[in-house]
């Protein structure tokens, strides 16, 4: 099993990898994913050696291997821009160091070099080839020459999308088959979610979250995991919490007007008065017609209908001035548009069907779903 324990990084501008710690039992994947400049390369680099560590310690089964040389780490790192010998064909490549040239005429060999269709490319240079080309050459490297621990950075971003997903297959089977400790680095949460068993969001250097797909989805420990798994479709406002955990709780939005529903014999832990932000999913709230009670209702303006191949949505301004989008349901009425003189004027959403997430100030959330 890999072990990541505080393991920190400055390069003199502030944490480039700040107390991260984690694990990887052999034979399976974690995906590690969060935005540009997050540390998520740089902690590549500190596992695999090519970077020491401020702080912290990286095991392997129970030993210490960050004071270990890069050479007796067993550790193989497949950067997004690949590192070939320049002076080596494709096949003196795969076969360098001298220990892997056996290897290299294995009948194995020949089956990664047909599954990564590189079999034509044996006697070219690194320039001959594409960027494509030199990551599959890469990764076939990695499956010939075998590691404990294999860490790729983007190690598909160049390959042609209709190959992508048969070759991450074959390649994450084929390291979990050799009980490989696996970190796959990716900007794009659908290939996360595939290509780990779990998933860690990283910000600022920092992980904020690991868990499943649907543990992230569902329950986010933050409300930047929240945002950036919602891919965009989160809608968001203030609310104030009223009365207490014990004698129940009302939340109100939009002045005193909208009553937020809470989850069926939950509790906010947080006094009364308290100023909590609220996320939801855009699509789960249904347009509907002036209610007899508006308790759970926002009152706004329809400002624009955005009519697409699959779905439709719209854009609505909430009495807090907050502009949410909105998916329609199928069927609704506003699915094929509205007239001109139907938009600004006055419309309403049920809050009903929503399932909220609560966080604190901090964006902290208040509530775990799979409790």
């Amino acid at each position: 099993m890999l072990e990541v324990r505080e393991l920190s990084k400055d390069f003199g501008k502030g944490p480039a990898v700040d107390n991260v710690g984690f694990s990887v039992e052999r034979g399976t994947s974690l995906a590690v994913i969060g935005p540009s400049g997050c540390g998520k390369t740089t902690l590549l680099r500190l596992i695999s050696g090519l970077e020491s560590p401020c702080r912290g310690e990286v095991l392997f089964d129970g030993v210490r291997i960050d004071q270990l040389p890069v050479g007796k780490r067993k550790v193989h790192l497949v950067f997004q821009s690949p590192l070939l010998y320049p002076f080596l064909s494709v096949r003196g490549n795969l076969a360098f160091p001298e220990a892997s040239r056996t290897k290299l005429l294995s009948e194995d060999a020949e089956e990664i070099g047909r599954a990564l269709g590189i079999l034509d490319l044996l006697d070219r240079r690194p320039n001959q080839i594409s960027g494509g080309e030199a990551q599959r050459v890469a990764l076939a490297r990695v499956l010939i020459r075998r590691a404990d621990i294999v860490l790729l950075d983007e190690p598909l971003s160049e390959v042609d999308p209709l190959r992508t997903m048969v070759i991450r297959e074959f390649i994450l089977k084929r390291l979990k088959s050799a009980r490989c400790a696996v970190l796959y680095v990716t900007h794009d949460q659908g290939e996360a979610a595939v290509a780990g068993d779990r998933i860690a969001i990283m910000r600022s250097g920092r992980i904020h979250q690991i868990g499943t797909a649907r543990e992230l989805y569902t329950s986010p420990k933050t409300e930047f995991v929240a945002e950036f798994v919602g891919g965009g479709k989160l809608a968001s406002f203030d609310a104030t919490v009223l009365g207490d955990a014990e004698t129940g709780q009302v939340l109100c939005a939009f002045g005193s007007t909208t009553h937020i529903p809470l989850p069926i014999g939950r509790r906010l832990p947080v006094k009364s008065g308290a100023r909590i932000r609220v996320l939801f999913r855009g699509g789960q709230l249904k347009p509907t017609v002036p209610p007899e009670s508006r308790a759970s209702t926002v009152e706004g303006r329809l400002l624009r209908i955005d009519i697409g191949f699959e779905r439709t949505s719209c854009l609505f301004e909430c009495a807090g001035g907050d502009i949410w989008r909105i998916e329609l349901p199928p069927g609704h009425s506003w699915a094929n548009g509205v007239p001109i003189a139907s938009l600004h004027r006055q419309v309403f959403l049920d809050l009903t069907a929503a399932d909220f997430l609560f966080f604190d100030a901090a964006g902290v959330a208040l509530l775990d779903a799979n409790e």
